[in-house]
């Protein structure tokens, strides 16, 4: 949470000298954009009674969590860079990279097996 809202302190106050997009040359367009992953829905769910799966013949098996309803996910961050090259007006195409990092809510899995 530290992280994240460093990040957009930065962001914010560094807007006004540092530009994401810059046109180095006319064909050739270079991009970055940062921001936080924030999880929404069953993947920031921490609701460990609901993520139980057990045997169905004997329901006192545990066989372990159901990610898809329980990602016990916290908010994160991302970021992306682009490499755009432009053939003509109408033709263009481009790299893009990136990556979401979303970590877990490791006190409710802690408390639940230990």
């Amino acid at each position: 949470m530290i992280k994240t809202l460093l990040t957009m302190v930065l962001f914010f106050v560094l807007t006004g000298t540092i530009f994401g997009q810059s046109k180095l040359f006319e064909k050739v367009t270079f991009s970055v954009s940062i921001g936080s992953a924030i999880p929404v829905g069953n993947y920031s769910s921490s609701s460990i009674q609901n993520a139980q799966l057990f045997l169905p013949e004997d329901d006192r098996v545990f066989l372990g969590l159901d990610k898809s309803k329980a990602g016990f996910a916290q908010t994160g961050f991302n970021y992306r860079f682009q490499i755009e090259y432009l053939f003509s007006p109408k033709i263009h195409t481009f790299i893009r990279l990136g990556r979401s990092s979303n970590p877990v809510i490791n006190e409710v899995l802690e408390t639940f097996f230990f």
